[in-house]
């Protein structure tokens, strides 16, 4: 059994699950909605059991790979597993999904309680209504049946896809008379900062954490993951039907991939070579870039500027299986890739090329233009990290144009 642990969260949008090991997390995972959780869990890990399964909320289980260690966590807790260690006191962690906000009192020693609202949380009490078929919209804690806390808390933690909103989070800080920040990754060199890290997929990764603290592994940095927040649990439910899964590479700030040499492996090439072929995919070498690296695993190829493999400038190059043909469902892809973004991706062309494109800025000066690729039953993307000051590198739309599959 692998020494990894696995977080599988069922949202409304989807069934998001996240693996991590002693390094942090492993990868992200955007399953379709109605997929059940075990299926997912199945078909993402069979040939690789985790140890450790952790439920997030209202998750259910089933029959899961390998017989793992089976925890449920509660959302807030888990959301609270991933940034900066939270200030000694009371925290109330908001909710806020497409089907309302629900408001969780924390307390220092990670018992949960519904909380009575503190701030004027826009659409708090007026949740979007459900979509046909979907599950019906959480109903925010009343007075009648939720904590208060005297003074208020020390500290208002909002996760979920509304907290991706700038405006949405403005009017909640705007409104309350505790410090309010988003739930996600710190800074760079978390072990939860991966692409697609943020509020809406903060509880998975800050399970998967937590999932793999109490595999004996211990989480660096700012935020360690905090042991003994979750209780056992039996695996429950049944097997379901073939999921239709989209992987999403958890390709890690890509700073702390390079600092981290022992995960550079590979065949890397010699300057100039005009195209490196590997993993399933082909892509060009830009002149005056290398081969420097990558990582079997992830299907993963690093090129840097020859004679700089440190410096500010670096393209990932990764492939992920589908399970079904994105040609002939051109519209899935996209959806389920949005869906785990949070709307952040657009549809753009790029050297030619239709990709789903976004930015993340990691938060050490410089930006990654991340470019996703669907072509029949994978999905290629390229990641291209620029000092910040500077425009997208001609050397990344090459990359991009040139990387397809090699079946």
């Amino acid at each position: 059994m692998s020494p990894h642990a696995v977080a599988v969260h069922a949202r409304p949008g989807g069934v998001l699950l996240a693996s991590a090991d002693a390094r942090g997390i492993r990868f992200l995972a955007a399953v379709a909605p109605g997929t059940p959780p075990a299926a997912a869990v199945r078909a993402v890990f069979g040939d690789d059991p985790p140890g450790i399964v952790v439920r997030v909320g209202a998750t259910p289980g089933g029959d899961l790979p390998g017989a793992p260690r089976v925890l449920p966590v509660p959302v807030a807790v888990a959301v609270l597993a991933v940034g900066p260690e939270p200030p000694p006191g009371p925290v109330l962690v908001l909710d806020a999904g497409p089907d309302g906000t629900e408001a969780t009192l924390v307390a220092p020693d990670r018992t949960v309680t519904p909380a009575a609202w503190p701030c004027a949380v826009p659409g708090a009490r007026d949740p979007v209504p459900a979509a046909p078929g979907a599950a019906p919209p959480r109903v925010p804690a009343g007075p009648a049946d939720a904590a208060t806390v005297p003074g208020g808390p020390v500290e208002v933690v909002l996760a979920g896809e509304r907290a991706a909103d700038p405006a949405w989070v403005r009017a909640v800080a705007g409104s309350c008379g505790a410090p309010v920040r988003v739930a996600g990754p710190e800074a760079a060199g978390d072990p939860a900062e991966v692409a697609g890290a943020g509020p809406g997929t903060a509880a998975v990764l800050g399970a998967a954490l937590l999932g793999a603290a109490l595999l004996g592994a211990d989480r660096p940095g700012t935020g360690a993951a905090r042991t003994g927040e979750a209780a056992a649990s039996a695996p429950s439910g049944v097997d379901g039907p073939d999921p239709m899964r989209l992987l999403f590479p958890a390709l890690a700030v890509l700073g702390a991939v390079l600092v981290v040499a022992g995960l550079l492996v590979g065949t890397p090439g010699e300057p100039g070579t005009g195209v490196v072929v590997q993993y399933g995919f082909r892509a060009a070498v830009p002149a005056g870039w290398e081969h420097s690296g990558g990582d079997p695993a992830r299907r993963r190829v690093l090129l840097t500027p020859a004679g700089r493999p440190d410096g500010a400038d670096l393209v990932v190059v990764e492939r992920s299986p589908l399970t079904y043909d994105a040609g002939r469902e051109p519209g899935r892809a996209p959806a389920e890739l949005a869906g785990l973004l949070g709307g952040r991706a657009e549809a753009a062309t790029v050297a030619g090329r239709a990709v789903q494109r976004y930015v993340q800025r990691p938060g050490d000066g410089t930006l990654v233009d991340w470019h996703v690729l669907f072509d029949g039953g994978d999905q290629l993307v390229v990641g291209c990290r620029r000092p910040g000051a500077a425009g997208p590198a001609a050397a990344c739309a090459e990359v991009v144009g040139s990387v397809r599959p090699v079946r």
